[in-house]
């Protein structure tokens, strides 16, 4: 990114809407090092203007004081009355400063407006523009002979998860990063417990919910699941892949020898190995792929919950992923669903989902959604049929990601 050291500025203004990520992104690529950021919002979106700030400081310490600009999200004259008042002193401090705008954020009025007015009252302003299909950063330099110069972007700022997090609420660092897993808990059980479901799903599902749910579905008591019996013959080969010794007959007994608890075992033993094993197919097919962070069962209840099965970055993007050892349409259907809301709000438009499962057609189910929820390219099933050349099928998802032109 050499090239973009031509468009940096000395004041760099974005338009702070609800998704602070393409701001931060384009703070972090064409601010100096001793730059002034002008964050401008309405009072529904300050608080993402500071928390841009703080994570961009937070890598470039020797920013200037940051400006933080509020104005109204539609009204036009209420909009210039506001950059009039509050732009104009900034600009007159310091005439020389390289000034930039970057609009992707906000409302299309906020935009629309802030654009003219800068247009109207800056000299030689650089704008910008990080288009979230193709990846790039959009440039237009009065000076320039060529209008609307594009710069691959996607790479090229590396986001961590905890501080996407940080981002969009007021998650402390050291918490986030005391409640994520950045490897599975049985790595190598998972891998044989996948291989065992190949031809005993559903007997092992069967198995899981005579012994260890009720009825509705939910776990049957802590006591009770204590005193829950292992299987014997084959269906024992499940605790054989955790190294449960033979003599070992009670599920409290096992979980002590997995350094783990009866109602944590039993959750693995239900499904949570399928997250165990997503995570190892994504971390071993990482660095291929230019994964930059990844993650399992993200659980941060305070301030606010927020939780994936599986999450990873590939420089700003995230893919969130969602397992269960579910075949059921409906459940399917939910637990994607779920996903896919919560990662399009952490990553915006830019975001990609999918669904980990045992549905029988995955390109049926998936069809059928995009359709519903007008998601074409945004969301993936990896069914029954193609879930056990996982690794393979991640690699593709991801780099056919990379691929998605402009039209």
């Amino acid at each position: 990114m050499s090239n973009l050291d031509n468009y940096k500025s000395d004041t760099l203004m974005l338009i702070v809407g609800s998704n602070p990520l393409p701001n931060y992104v384009a703070a972090m690529l064409l601010a100096k090092d001793n730059a002034r950021l002008v964050l401008i919002h309405t009072d529904k979106t300050e608080r993402f203007a500071h928390r841009i700030y703080d994570l961009v400081k937070a890598k470039r310490p020797g920013l200037r004081n940051p400006a933080f600009v509020e104005i109204c999200e539609a009204n036009r004259s209420r909009i210039i009355d506001a950059l009039n008042d509050q732009l104009t002193p900034l600009i007159k401090e310091r005439p020389n400063d390289v000034i930039g705008l970057n609009y992707t954020g906000g409302t299309k009025a906020m935009a629309a407006h802030t654009f003219d007015w800068v247009k109207n009252n800056v000299k030689a302003p650089v704008f910008s523009y990080l288009d979230s299909r193709t990846f790039q950063m959009f440039i237009d330099k009065k000076d320039d002979k060529v209008s609307s110069k594009a710069f691959p972007a996607l790479e090229s700022v590396k986001v961590s998860i905890p501080e996407l997090m940080q981002l969009h609420d007021d998650f402390e660092y050291q918490k986030i990063n005391d409640n994520i897993k950045k490897y599975p808990q049985f790595a190598d059980a998972s891998e044989d417990m996948f291989e065992f479901m190949k031809d005993n799903h559903e007997i092992w599902r069967l198995w899981c919910n005579k012994n260890l749910k009720r009825t509705d579905g939910r776990f049957i008591s802590d006591g009770a699941l204590k005193k829950a019996i292992l299987p014997e013959g084959y269906m024992r080969k499940p605790f054989q892949f955790l190294s449960v010794g033979d003599e070992v007959t009670k599920l409290a007994d096992a979980a002590k020898e997995c350094d783990t608890d009866a109602k944590k075992l039993a959750g693995w033993l239900d499904g949570k190995w399928l997250e165990d094993y997503v995570l190892k197919c994504v971390t071993e097919i990482a660095e291929e792929c230019g994964i930059t962070d990844y993650c399992r069962n993200i659980d941060v209840n305070e301030p606010k919950n927020f939780e994936f099965d599986v999450a990873f970055m590939k420089g700003y993007q995230i893919f969130g992923l969602s397992c269960t050892t579910s075949y059921d349409k409906g459940l399917c259907k939910s637990k994607l669903f779920e996903a896919y809301i919560r990662t399009h709000q952490m990553g915006g438009d830019e975001a990609r989902t999918a669904l980990v499962c045992f549905y029988k057609d995955s390109l049926v189910l998936q069809n059928e959604l995009e359709k519903q929820w007008e998601a074409k390219n945004k969301i993936k099933i990896f069914g029954r049929d193609k879930i056990f050349d996982l690794k393979e099928e991640l690699k593709r998802w991801i780099f056919n990601v990379g691929e998605i032109k402009d039209e």
